[in-house]
C-alpha cells in the first residue's frame, strides 16, 4: 500500500485537462489550488476538470485548497513592471489603473481608506519602501522611501 501522496499544485500553466491528465497519469494524488491566485470561477473551472478525469482515469484524485487566503496585490503594469526610484512620488489610486513609475493600483479599492499619513507600505517582499504623505478621496500620495522593481501582481 502507497503511503506517500503526490501533490501537484494547477497554475495558469497547468490548467489544462490534458495537462492534469498526464500528471495524474504520473502519480498526482491529490490537486492543490493556491486561493492567493484563485477566484470561484477558476476553483469551479479545476474541480470540474479533476472530476472529469477522476471518472475517466477511474482514480480517486483529491482536491487541497490553500487557504492562505487573499492578498492585497498590486495591479498590472503595462510593460510587467516598474522602477521605483527613491524621493520620487508615486500615487496609489482606489480604482484600476495600468500601473507605472508614477501611479498604481491595487486589488483591494478600500484599500486608500485603512491608511494614514505615515503609514509604511513595503513592497517586492519589503525591498521597496513607501511613506503615505497624504491622503485624498480617489488616492494616496506616496513618497519612496527605498527604491526597486515592482511587478504585477506582487
Amino acid at each position: 500500500m502507497k503511503k506517500t501522496k503526490v501533490i501537484v499544485t494547477v497554475g495558469p500553466k497547468s490548467n489544462d485537462i490534458d495537462i492534469l491528465e498526464q500528471m495524474i497519469k504520473n502519480g498526482a494524488d491529490v490537486v492543490r489550488i493556491n486561493l492567493s491566485h484563485a477566484d470561484i470561477n477558476y476553483c469551479d473551472d479545476v474541480i470540474d476538470k479533476v472530476r472529469r478525469l477522476e471518472e475517466k482515469l477511474q482514480k480517486p484524485i483529491g482536491i487541497m485548497l490553500d487557504t492562505d487566503g487573499p492578498s492585497v496585490r498590486l495591479d498590472s503594469f503595462k510593460e510587467g513592471s516598474a522602477t521605483l526610484e527613491s524621493d520620487r512620488e508615486v500615487k496609489l489610486y482606489r480604482y484600476p489603473v495600468i500601473c507605472n513609475n508614477t501611479q498604481i493600483s491595487v486589488n483591494y479599492d478600500e484599500f486608500i481608506y485603512e491608511l494614514d499619513i505615515g503609514n509604511i507600505l513595503l513592497l517586492s517582499d519589503g525591498k521597496v519602501s513607501l511613506e503615505v504623505v497624504d491622503v485624498q478621496n480617489d488616492y494616496v500620495l506616496l513618497k519612496v522611501k527605498t527604491g526597486g522593481v515592482i511587478k504585477s501582481n506582487q
